[in-house]
């Protein structure tokens, strides 16, 4: 009688033992698989990512918006465009390369190239954009601007020392630091201290609150497609990561944000070689005091 207890005992607690086995396998392979998937995202030898950033014109600085309304004088379109943007390119071996769009205009209005230290600024680019559209508007007095005669690019603390401005501040929203670089168990580690759940279409999401942010994470979310036509284009397109961020508090400049991050091939990039030497800035600044006038002057047109 006694070993048919024992028996009995023992099978009871090896049945016990193999459910929590099997409970533990079940809450941890999908977590041990979103951690592979952000390892191998944030070691590749490149990244391709794509941002689209929304902004709050209630939190601008008095000199933000005059930029504001400078860019859509530029590229002559509503300042209510001008708070929707969407930057896409690649991270390869320290260096960047990402095009800028802004919404409900075609093509990229200009290009960027970065690294740990600096940015630099397709200027070229927004000033021929600026120059076709006046051109366009008045064509007697397209010769008010004249053709451009500097370097490319010009860095960003130059863009801001033009407009007495943080514009980097208003474009790159804040989302968490230091996670690359980390092992599979270390990441297993962070994302098991994160809330996380499943979406409606199965997938793994893990949420935090990052400074103001609600920040939600999810492994092989979706794609989002940036209009009908693609819509089928993309109905098989999952990035690795996809990151999504809202000001809780409606504090902040960035007021959300959506990125898509993929691990990609490596790709050679490197700091543009045409960049505005400091003769170069003195002399576009003379530039730029005409190019304000003339907003001064025919922006008024656009208001009436």
């Amino acid at each position: 009688m006694k070993k048919k207890y024992l028996t009995t005992g023992i099978f009871i607690g090896v049945f016990f033992l193999c459910a929590a086995i099997v409970g533990a396998a079940v809450r941890f392979f999908p977590l041990l698989r979103a951690a592979q998937t952000v390892r191998r995202v944030l070691s590749a030898e490149c990244m391709e990512y794509d941002i689209h950033v929304t902004l709050n014109q209630e939190q601008f600085s008095g000199k933000q918006e005059q930029f504001l309304r400078a860019v859509s004088w530029i590229l002559e379109t509503d300042e209510s465009a001008c708070l929707s943007w969407e930057v896409g390119g690649k991270i390869s071996d320290g260096q960047g390369y990402a095009q800028i769009f802004c919404e409900g205009l075609d093509g990229p209005v200009t290009d960027v190239y970065f690294d740990k230290n600096d940015i630099w600024v397709n200027v070229k680019m927004l000033y021929e954009a600026l120059q076709n559209n006046f051109t366009s508007a008045h064509p007697l007095l397209g010769h008010l601007l004249p053709d451009w005669n500097y370097s490319d690019y010009m860095s960003l603390e130059q863009m801001e020392e033009i407009f007495q401005t943080d514009i980097k501040g208003m474009y790159l929203p804040d989302m968490p630091k230091g996670a690359s670089g980390q092992s599979t168990w270390q990441y297993i580690v962070m994302l098991s201290q994160l809330e996380r759940k499943k979406t409606e279409d199965g997938r793994q999401q893990f949420s935090m609150d990052w400074k103001d942010y609600q920040i939600a994470v999810e492994i092989g979310k979706q794609g989002r497609a940036t209009s009908s036509d693609e819509q089928s284009d993309k109905a098989a397109y999952k990035p690795d990561i996809f990151i999504q961020g809202v000001d809780r508090e409606g504090g902040r400049i960035v007021q959300s944000y959506e990125a898509e991050i993929n691990a990609g091939s490596a790709t050679k990039m490197a700091a543009p070689d045409s960049v505005m030497t400091q003769d170069e800035m003195e002399q576009f600044m003379k530039l730029w005091e005409l190019v304000k006038g003339m907003q001064g002057e025919f922006g008024k047109e656009r208001k009436a």
